[in-house]
């Protein structure tokens, strides 16, 4: 298939990556830097944030944790309350902090 070919993206999955570039953006990482955390390769978060692909669960958990945020905020949206963003900040740094 030619590159003008491209199949017209899913709609759930074109949403779902403009999020994670959203986050991503909001923290101020690079992609290669949300990749790092999240144990994945540059090139497959380049295709989850252009929607050509969807993440596996795991994925999606492990992009989560990178990106300070829970799954349901990348899959629907829908803001977390301020509480619950800060919990979910401080398990992310106490998850980063290396064991002594």
């Amino acid at each position: 298939m030619k590159p003008d070919q491209q199949p017209s993206l899913d709609p759930t999955l074109a949403a779902l990556g403009k999020r994670i570039r959203s986050r991503r953006e909001q923290l101020g990482l690079s992609q290669e830097q949300v990749a790092e955390r999240a144990t994945m390769h540059v090139s497959n978060l380049a295709r989850l944030e252009r929607g050509r692909q969807g993440p596996r669960v795991h994925l999606l958990l492990l992009l989560a944790e990178a990106l300070e945020t829970t799954p349901g905020v990348l899959l629907d949206g829908l803001p977390l309350p301020a509480l619950e963003v800060e919990e979910v900040q401080i398990v992310t740094r106490v998850r980063r902090k290396p064991a002594r």
